[in-house]
């Protein structure tokens, strides 16, 4: 079992979003715990995000949100990103490379899921097969909402 237990949640942004352009916004926030007996840092991301045309973007880079973020034994790491759809639903899917303070490299954690689908009031269907009321948001949502407003501004020129 990896020490590395990750909790994701996907919200639709409504306000940032443009149905009629097939413009769809979405916020996610992931918590990174480490529950092992030894620091890790996060190396780097891979996600693949489809829409329900299956058109897929590959996302890949060194760590998340511009930080390579290092976890003591017992401590949490949460950040908050987002994604652009052309249609309503899609899926998020993804890994996490880590090395561990002892220099190996304690692998990939692998299965990281969000299902993105707008959803009228109660937020969106989370992770496979169950249903969850997403937590509020985070305080930093404005900043989120902000850089999300220049994805889609930069998606409707590229339309």
């Amino acid at each position: 079992t990896s020490p590395i237990r990750v909790e994701p949640q996907a919200y639709y942004i409504a306000d940032q979003s443009n149905p009629a352009n097939h413009c769809y916004v979405f916020a996610y926030r992931v918590q990174i715990h480490n529950d092992g007996d030894v620091g890790v840092q996060l190396i780097s991301r891979s996600w693949y995000i489809t829409d329900a045309n299956n058109h897929v973007r590959e996302v890949h880079g060194e760590g998340v949100v511009g930080e390579q973020p290092h976890l003591q034994p017992g401590e949490t790491y949460e950040y908050v990103s987002g994604a652009v759809l052309a249609t309503a639903q899609g899926t998020m899917r993804g890994s996490y490379n880590f090395t561990d303070d002892d220099g190996r490299e304690p692998g990939r954690r692998r299965g990281l899921a969000l299902k993105l689908q707008e959803r009228a009031h109660d937020g969106l269907e989370v992770g496979p097969c169950r249903r969850r009321r997403p937590a509020p948001l985070p305080a930093r949502l404005g900043e989120v909402e902000e850089r999300l407003g220049q994805l889609v501004a930069a998606a409707a020129r590229n339309q």
